[in-house]
């Protein structure tokens, strides 16, 4: 989760506790090759960062 504080960071000046509760909705998953983040056809309900590797998007 640094990866994503520091990127938050480098964009905005914010209080630590404000950068704590943003912090705190995300969880780490591991998407592996073949699976998906997002099917075709369902609604986004989440929101992503991707610490390491690469996402494709067609």
């Amino acid at each position: 989760m640094k990866k994503l504080e520091n990127c938050i960071l480098n964009q905005v000046s914010i209080k630590r506790d404000t950068i704590d509760n943003i912090l705190s909705v995300f969880e780490p998953i591991e998407i592996t090759k073949g699976n998906f983040f997002v099917e075709a056809g369902k609604v986004c309900r989440k929101m992503g960062f991707i610490e390491s590797g690469y996402m494709r998007y067609i």
